[in-house]
């Protein structure tokens, strides 16, 4: 994985907090909605004769109830846990550090690709000196080297 890729991912990371905390807050909303609609059918407000539902019909708004109650409890559960990286992201710091690493993205996949387009062009060069104490000097340096990384 490119270090681009990695920086990317962790932008998306913050970015999807934001919109995953407004959709879980529009999911807890839906929810007690529901459930304001559930207690209100309950009273009999919204039944054709005014009279309470029956039993079948109670036992149904109750499953419909404690489904609703797990979706609000879930959506509520998942804002708490994106809270504190939310606020982090909405604070001065956290809107400078995003846009930071959005510049820091972007330069980080300019110079990958001017890497990627590198082309290196190889020398022909005459490796042994011409002069013999520079000779001797060369071979003396390298038998010197691997002595020392041998030790």
């Amino acid at each position: 994985m490119k270090l681009s890729e990695k920086i990317e991912l962790v932008i998306n990371i913050l970015e999807q907090c934001k919109i995953d905390i407004n959709w879980y807050e529009s999911k807890r909303m839906d929810a007690e909605q529901q459930e304001n609609n559930i207690r209100h059918e309950m009273e009999g407000f919204t039944t054709k004769d005014g009279r309470p539902p029956s039993y079948n019909e109670r036992a149904r708004l109750a499953t419909l109830w404690q489904n609703t109650l797990l979706t609000r409890r879930i959506a509520k559960n998942n804002i708490m846990l994106n809270q504190p990286l939310n606020e982090f992201i909405e604070s001065d710091i956290g809107k400078t550090t995003l846009n930071s690493l959005k510049q820091i993205l972007g330069k980080t996949r300019k110079i990958e690709k001017e890497i990627e387009n590198m082309v290196y062009i190889v020398r022909k060069t005459d490796s042994t000196p011409m002069n013999p104490v520079l000779q001797k000097n060369l071979d003396k340096m390298i038998r010197d080297f691997f002595k020392n990384k041998k030790r």
